[in-house]
């Protein structure tokens, strides 16, 4: 398990590990995650040790947010890398439909499950810890 860590603030999120060893991304309102956003989220990951010892994230989307097509090919690249399960905290239909696409069409390598709330998205990922 990892160990927690500070805040890394990016051009999109903020990011970190908490004390559970869960990496969790709050992604800025209006944020708009292009392929070179993507990229350094992924550059994050890799500098807190997610490589080595691949996480359950939560992503928190509760903000008008979206991805672009780049940005989910970074995603699709790199996140079976670095993840075992992602739950995405969100209400917005616009980010359910990323969702459902992701699981749907993109063949997306990593358990990824919508949640409106992070107690739901934890129960789930709780599923997952070895």
């Amino acid at each position: 398990m990892l160990i927690k860590s500070e805040i890394v603030k990016t051009s999109v999120a903020d990011v970190w590990i908490n004390d559970d060893g869960i990496l969790y991304v709050k992604i800025f309102d209006g944020a708009e995650i292009n392929d070179d956003d993507a990229r350094e989220l992924f550059d994050v990951y890799e500098k807190l040790g997610c490589r080595k010892n691949k996480v359950l994230q939560i992503l928190d989307a509760r903000v008008d947010c979206t991805i672009t097509p780049e940005g989910r090919q970074v995603s699709l690249k790199y996140s079976k890398d670095f993840l075992i399960a992602s739950a995405v905290i969100s209400s917005s239909l616009a980010i359910k439909l990323i969702v459902n696409f992701f699981n749907n069409f993109l063949k997306y390598d990593v358990p990824l499950k919508i949640f409106s709330t992070e107690e739901e998205g934890l129960k789930w990922l709780s599923g997952f810890r070895k």
